[in-house]
């Protein structure tokens, strides 16, 4: 449960600070659509509010409502985060000051629906006890951005203080005694019963709601239904799916209760039922006092360990402590800090709705599908080599001018090993007068790696700094030089990247091609998204790269594959006459991975790309692919001749380490994972090392020596890129 003393007051500095901008520190929308709110309330007259401190005949409960909107909708100005009315009760509540109320949030007030679609999947959410749903507008506004009606629920005497909008009334919050635990005991287990009848209410409200409601057109799916919840709501979304209610297919308790506590923690902890959908993410104290019997966990169901996550991660408040460090002090737990720290709030932002989303995404469209593969990392199959050494030889030497780079996918072309490399920050100003390369390369003609790579060499212009390597077209060079140029406010600032992944070579015609992700990026930590993934043509190393036009239907003409249709180009590998394209995005548990297969003479035709459907069968419909393994955001995939297997290496998402797969087919099945490597920890330890990736072209006696590379923050900009030697052994 969130107590206010608890988690609130750490809001207050963060929110003084953001009022003056009036803007929210919350990431962009990620979703296809622009969302909107409306906000009303339903009165049970028949049922008195027994919750209340005086006789109330009626029970009043407050419904605000996220849908997908249309762009043309997204006009005017953004709700506000809290709502006129409100803002005394508010403030009052939580001790902040009255001004919040010229905060705006991301959605626009009493829009229409969508017409993408014909019908929109419903969320019901419930938020935690003494917790107004305000505080959750982050994470439900990002939900509806992917097409589902997210309708937050505010219940009086539970929540929170509670605004009746048709009443023009706030129901505030009546005072609890957190010394008096058994009296606070019998509170929570009162207004847990309460909240699964209010609950009721709500679902028995939607048909009625989807036909009266003007901005929803009909559209709500009523047959699509799943609950989810936060600490107190999530015990009301598990307690609700154990009994046999019709109109839910589904749901999700975000770190509510303990199955190893007394009640009510016990029964809100997880659904009595196993036959229905449902999914539980918990923070790193829940896990302990939770330990779910693994035959109460049916097959569709799951649950999430977030080892670096904190009870309020879930919440705004996460968010805020991104924005302002030095004023929002770090959350108070009962149980020590993980050694590498509280995660990032963008960071557990961007993974809670990356496994909601993919919860919902199976439930609602892929119910064949087994939901407990979202919850493992590894595999049954045996990884089938271990590491007989490992050894660190040292950073690479690039020219002096490059402060840092990330990424370095690579592979032999023509006579030298060619290196990609995304972000790169240069010492001093090229004759463009930026210091900063949304893409630079470098080549080598040294192939000998036990003694550490030399000789690297790359295109630089008359001051010698690098040039970028993925061509911009003249659209883009016009906005970025617009809106990225340091004359521009840092809060305006805004720009496109371009940044390559893995290099294929095709061995019929010499020719190479570059995957890459183009970004758009604004100032801040994380806040970039992506536009689409494509490939660019290289037809040697001696000239420039080229991004040929791949479509015609006014959308980029550049891009292969939109936003919206997820990830792919994180790997690459040739094996016969095709290309094996691999696609890992933050749908499900970290960065689970699709495989697509293409042929070189095809490699730019959209149409021609086939997507592993499972059972060994592959569909030229993205919606068929299905996760082969979990595995990070960069990656490689390579044939081992001596292990005879394709071997996969990649950063462990989130950790100081690599890890390594296994399988005898690029499609899998893929063995379980095995941390092989812990890299040396970055110099600020709320980061962490990445970008682990293979270089096959540099191994030693048919692959029983390999060599891989990772990123490492050294500074302010700074960072290197070093090399490590492994030496492998069959089992």
């Amino acid at each position: 449960m969130l107590l206010k003393k608890n988690f609130f007051v750490l809001v207050l500095l963060s929110i003084l600070q953001c009022l003056f901008s009036q803007q929210l520190p919350f990431p962009p929308l990620s979703g296809k659509f622009q969302v909107g709110v409306v906000y009303f309330s339903i009165k049970e007259e028949t049922r008195p509010d027994i919750l209340s401190p005086s006789p109330e005949p009626s029970r009043c409960l407050s419904v605000t409502a996220y849908y997908p909107i249309d762009p043309e909708n997204a006009t005017g100005e953004t709700a506000s985060y809290v709502p006129g009315p409100m803002v005394k009760a508010f403030a009052k509540a939580y001790d902040l000051p009255e001004a919040i109320g010229a905060c705006k949030n991301r959605s626009f007030p009493d829009k229409v629906i969508s017409h993408f679609y014909k019908k929109y999947p419903i969320v019901v959410f419930s938020p935690g006890f003494d917790s107004s749903d305000i505080f959750y507008t982050a994470l439900l506004e990002e939900i509806a951005s992917y097409g589902y009606c997210v309708v937050s629920v505010s219940l009086p005497y539970i929540s929170g203080p509670v605004y009746i909008p048709e009443e023009k009334r706030v129901i505030e919050m009546p005072p609890y005694n957190v010394s008096d635990t058994e009296s606070l005991r019998k509170r929570v287990m009162l207004c847990l019963e309460e909240g699964v009848k209010d609950i009721t209410t709500v679902l028995q409200s939607l048909s009625d709601w989807n036909a009266s409601k003007k901005v929803f057109q009909e559209r709500l799916d009523l047959e699509k239904v799943i609950l989810m919840g936060h600490s107190m709501g999530g015990m009301i979304a598990s307690v609700y799916c154990s009994k046999p209610h019709g109109g839910i297919v589904g749901g999700i308790n975000l770190d509510g209760g303990g199955y190893s506590n007394p009640e009510p923690d016990h029964t809100g902890a997880w659904p009595s039922r196993t036959d229905i959908p449902f999914l539980k993410i918990r923070c790193l104290m829940n896990a302990v006092f939770d330990k779910i019997p693994s035959e109460n966990i049916g097959p569709n169901q799951c649950i999430i360990d977030g080892e670096r996550f904190y009870h309020q991660i879930f919440c705004d408040t996460a968010l805020f402590r991104d924005a302002f460090p030095s004023a929002v002090p770090p959350p108070v737990m009962p149980f020590p800090m993980p050694k590498e720290g509280w995660l990032p709030g963008k960071i557990a932002f961007k993974l809670n709705t990356g496994h909601i989303l993919a919860f919902l995404n199976k439930v609602f469209y892929d119910s064949k599908a087994n939901l407990q593969s979202i919850s493992k990392t590894e595999s049954e199959i045996p990884l089938g080599v271990k590491v007989a050494a490992v050894r660190e030889i040292g950073p690479l030497s690039f020219k002096p001018i490059i402060r840092g780079r990330d990424g370095g996918y690579s592979t032999q072309f023509q006579d030298r090993s060619v290196w990609a490399f995304g972000d790169t920050v240069l010492d001093s100003p090229g004759e463009d007068g930026s210091q900063w390369r949304s893409s630079t390369w470098c080549w080598t003609r040294d192939l000998d790696a036990k003694d550490g790579i030399v000789g690297f060499d790359e295109p630089v212009d008359a001051k010698g700094a690098s040039y970028e390597f993925l061509p911009f077209t003249a659209e883009e060079l016009k906005y970025n030089k617009a809106n990225a140029g340091v004359e521009i406010p840092e809060e305006k600032r805004s720009r496109y990247a371009l940044w390559p992944g893995p290099i294929v070579v095709d061995p019929a015609t010499g020719k190479g091609y570059v995957f890459y992700v183009k970004i758009f990026a604004k100032c801040g930590d994380f806040n970039f998204y992506s536009t689409g993934h494509s490939v660019a043509l290289w037809e040697s190393p001696d000239k420039p790269l080229v991004r040929p036009k791949v479509r015609q239907d006014g959308q980029d003409p550049t891009l292969l594959f939109l936003k919206e249709e997820g990830a792919i180009g994180q790997a690459a590998v040739v094996s016969g006459e095709w290309v094996y394209v691999y696609g890992c995005d933050t749908k499900e548990l970290s960065w689970p991975c699709i495989v697509a297969r293409v042929s070189f003479a095809n490699l730019l035709n959209r149409n021609e790309w086939q997507f592993f459907a499972g059972n060994g069968k592959w569909s030229k419909d993205l919606k068929d692919a299905i996760s082969i393994m979990d595995a990070s955001p960069m990656l490689t995939v390579h044939w081992n001749e001596y292990l005879g297997k394709y071997l996969a290496l990649y950063s462990t998402p989130l950790k100081n380490t690599i890890s390594i797969r296994t399988s005898d087919h690029p499609e899998g099945p893929w063995s379980q994972s095995q941390v092989i490597h812990q890299c040396l920890p970055p110099t600020n330890p709320k980061q962490w090392s990445y970008s682990g990736l293979a270089h096959p072209e540099f191994a030693r006696e048919k692959g029983r020596i390999e060599y891989f590379s990772y990123y490492r923050e050294t500074g302010f900009f700074l960072g290197e890129i070093r090399l490590v030697e492994i030496v492998l052994e069959k089992e």
